[in-house]
């Protein structure tokens, strides 16, 4: 596994155990702030710790924005000089997938 795969790994297994928490105390922040449909939260609040480290697997998870990524470069663009290059290229990424 190489570096990029370990961060993945650790971001995606930080996001599974505040998932699982939030599914299994505060439901309904799991459904407002992850958009996290009833279902998954049900199965999320009764899965094991063990079971959650091995879907943190970056090959088997990938996460992205909810937002479309035109809401994204817009957002991107809202922020200012820091993100003009950035911004750039998504508004390029997003053109061609569009």
């Amino acid at each position: 596994m190489n570096d990029l795969e370990r961060d993945l790994l650790q971001l995606n297994l930080l996001y599974l155990q505040c998932a699982r928490q939030w599914a299994q105390f505060k439901p309904n922040q799991a459904r407002i702030q992850l958009g996290l449909p009833q279902t998954a939260i049900n199965l999320l609040a009764q899965t094991q710790l063990l079971d959650i480290q091995q879907l943190a697997d970056p090959h088997l998870l990938q996460f992205q924005p909810r937002g479309t990524p035109k809401q994204f470069v817009e957002l991107i663009k809202s922020r200012g000089n820091g993100f003009n290059k950035l911004s750039y290229y998504l508004t390029s990424v997003s053109t061609r997938q569009n």
